[in-house]
Parts: structure tokens; sequence; C-alpha cells
């Protein structure tokens, strides 16, 4: 299986801080990059959940179930 994490790391490139000011500026954008990117991802998430809650289909159903007790334990479901 591919490391997903590893490859979007790659890609946002360092985030974390090393008292550097030029260093550390072009690390924020990163930060702020990698920040944009997890809200749109949780977006999807959230709307597979959305979509999908009330599907009388077993595997949308359960699609939609398993994004829903992600987004609780991320706290961030209503």
């Amino acid at each position: 299986m591919m490391d997903y994490k590893l490859i979007v790391m790659k890609l946002i490139g360092k985030i974390d801080p090393v008292g550097d000011t030029n260093i550390d500026n072009e690390r924020m954008e990163n930060l702020k990059n990698l920040c944009q990117l997890v809200n749109e991802l949780v977006g999807e998430i959230a709307e597979v959940e959305y979509i999908n809650k009330a599907s009388y289909e077993h595997s949308v159903k359960a699609m939609a179930n398993y994004a829903g007790k992600f987004l609780d334990k991320l706290g961030i479901k209503e």
C-alpha cells in the first residue's frame, strides 16, 4: 500500500518551524496549504455522510455511517 501521508508531505513540503524567519515564512505557506487540503478532504468526507445518510442501500449507508463516525472522532460533526 502506498504511504499517502509521505506522498502528500513530500508535495507540500516541511511545516515544522526552525526559528529562521526566511525558512519559517516558507514553511508557514506550506502549513497553510496543508490545512487547506485537510479542510477540503474533510469536506469530501462530510459530503459522503450528508448526501448518503438516508440511503436504503446497504453499501451506501455503510459508507455514510463510516464517514459519520470519522467526523464524530474529529469532533466536527453536528
